[in-house]
């Protein structure tokens, strides 16, 4: 995929993702997703992690008083916000090329939603089959759309319980004094 994007975040996403990544690794930390809520006045920061080493409240909070502190010196954000860190829940946000290309390979359900300007359809919801070429191949209800992952503005896995829990294998229930 040379030249190609390598994910579907927006400019300040793209810095965020930059700038928090390094800090979230050194935590023991997967960086998941950044997601940014609201246009108007505040605006919410929502920064998705995952551990190997098992997530919990504590980890959460560790991350935030860590990334809450590097943004506030590198102030990459006009204006006030609220920073949230989390797991990525059953609905995990999907944003980066290699996480399509694994999340394909084990044909995860997934709602996928185009950007405003995409002429014709613009939300899928179905069966991830493949990543490959720029394109998504989803099955949605017996149909394949190829999808231009150039144009995707947000994508989620929809996971039942069980798939949840199987990606989700290494998350541990929050201790007593996390």
């Amino acid at each position: 995929m040379s030249g190609a994007p390598v994910s579907v975040l927006s400019d300040l996403q793209n810095r965020l993702f930059e700038i928090v990544e390094p800090t979230v690794v050194r935590l023991g930390c997967e960086l998941v997703a950044v997601e940014i809520r609201g246009v108007d006045g505040r605006r919410t920061i929502r920064i998705s992690v995952d551990s190997e080493e098992g997530l919990t409240m504590g980890l959460c909070a560790d991350v935030n008083r860590a990334l809450s502190a590097m943004l506030d010196v590198e102030d990459p954000i006009d204006g006030a916000y609220d920073l949230e860190v989390s797991s990525p829940g059953i609905e995990r946000p999907v944003q980066r090329w290699e996480d399509f290309v694994e999340f394909s390979k084990a044909g995860y359900r997934t709602r996928i939603q185009l950007d405003k300007d995409f002429p014709g359809r613009r939300r899928y919801t179905g069966k991830l089959l493949e990543a490959l070429d720029e394109q998504i191949l989803i099955n949605v209800d017996g149909t394949e759309f190829n999808v231009p992952f150039d144009r995707i503005e947000r994508a989620n896995l929809i996971l039942e319980l069980e798939e949840h829990q199987t990606l989700s294998k290494r998350a541990v229930e929050p201790t007593l004094g996390d």
